[in-house]
């Protein structure tokens, strides 16, 4: 019993916070759902984008998408450690044998596959209605040559979000409640695969390859350059010391002139005005 105990202790927070991390991945999915719904939606365009509003809708979200999570995982704390609850069947028993439920399974479907499993179904229903949405108000306006393809954009990237996060967690909802444990393994694998798939989504697209390979190349052919041409800084100094080099000899001839006309003026001699003059004279 105190080994279970200090075990329990031991895995207590990671249970803990795996739980309301995952909880609040789909509750923003959620939001999201509903936002690209509600923006596409009727294709008003009286929606004012100011920023106040923008602040004030994003609180609401916010306060959404943290809060849910933030009361679903209270509710299984509290009923992990009360005492007045007796059946184990409904306590989550978190971090007793692992960094997770280890308690019944109406616990854990209590207090996370049945909220996933209607926060997804919420979801499939907001995709579909947008996708109607946008077919219909592309059919209204085919005659009239206008078209929004921010809208439909953000309709593909939340799209392809809701397949990687969506599709393999209500498969695993589904193998929970009627397939074997051992598909549990296949679905831990995918689920712990969706980093990548998200980066493949975002990052693996033409557009940002070519921008990714322009500044690679820029950035290569910059310190290319650094080392083969001297700095702006030696560049000025090159130029300064020439200019200040031409100005002194300049000024320098001219006193030589001015100092020939003072000793010609005294003996007599012509006037030389240059030194190559004086140097026609000698010869």
């Amino acid at each position: 019993m105190i080994f279970a105990e200090k075990h329990h202790l031991k895995y207590l927070d990671r249970a803990i916070t795996a739980h309301f991390s995952f909880l609040a991945t789909f509750f923003w999915l959620n939001v999201m759902s509903f936002d690209i719904w509600w923006s596409i939606g009727a294709f008003r365009g009286q929606v004012s984008s100011s920023s106040n509003q923008g602040r004030r809708k994003f609180l609401r979200y916010s306060l959404y998408a943290w809060g849910g999570p933030l009361v679903l995982g209270t509710a299984a704390a509290i009923a992990d450690f009360s005492p007045t609850i007796i059946n184990l069947a409904w306590k989550p028993r978190f971090g007793l044998n692992h960094c997770w439920f280890a308690g019944g399974r109406w616990a854990i479907f209590v207090y996370f596959y049945g909220p996933v499993a209607g926060l997804l179904i919420a979801n499939s229903v907001f995709f579909a209605l947008t996708a109607k949405n946008l077919l219909q108000h592309r059919k209204e306006t085919s005659d009239l040559q206008i078209s929004n393809p921010n809208n439909e954009r953000r309709f593909s990237i939340y799209l392809k979000l809701f397949v990687v996060m969506g599709v393999t967690w209500l498969a695993e909802v589904l193998s929970w409640k009627i397939g074997p444990s051992s598909a549990w393994y296949i679905f831990d694998i995918i689920n712990a695969l969706q980093g990548s798939f998200i980066f493949f989504i975002f990052a693996c697209k033409k557009r940002v390859f070519h921008q990714l390979k322009d500044r690679v190349l820029t950035i290569c052919r910059g310190g290319v350059e650094g080392r083969r041409m001297p700095s702006a800084s030696s560049s000025f100094s090159v130029r300064t010391g020439r200019t200040v080099s031409s100005y002194v000899r300049k000024q320098s001839l001219e006193l030589e002139t001015i100092d020939a006309k003072i000793q010609s003026d005294r003996s007599g001699i012509p006037t030389i005005d240059r030194p190559e003059e004086c140097a026609s004279v000698m010869k």
